[in-house]
């Protein structure tokens, strides 16, 4: 998706970090993050991961950026299923529908 849409990736992992978790779970969780990441950041955009420690926590962060005008209705964002973008389903993907 980053080089059919044009989009600059950028990462910036810290040597050392220690994550103590279920490795497929760990993984399924920064490709979920990542994936929306990319799918969001519109063409031309950017998506910046990094996974730093921080006192003693491990700390992923995935950044991107987006046009204004493309921003959805945050007031649903947490509810169960919740899609900002009415055209994206199960047809269109996504890592949800992958794993299973």
């Amino acid at each position: 998706r980053a080089v059919t849409e044009n989009i600059e990736f950028f990462t910036d992992i810290e040597d050392e970090v220690v994550i103590v978790a279920k490795k497929e779970a760990m993984r399924w969780l920064m490709d979920i993050l990542t994936d929306n990441a990319l799918k969001y950041a519109g063409e031309k955009g950017k998506v910046k991961v990094s996974l730093k420690k921080e006192a003693k926590t491990a700390v992923y962060r995935v950044e991107n950026t987006f046009s204004d005008d493309i921003l959805p209705d945050m007031s649903a964002v947490f509810d169960r299923f919740y899609r900002a973008d009415g055209s994206r389903s199960r047809k269109t993907g996504g890592l949800c529908t992958k794993r299973r």
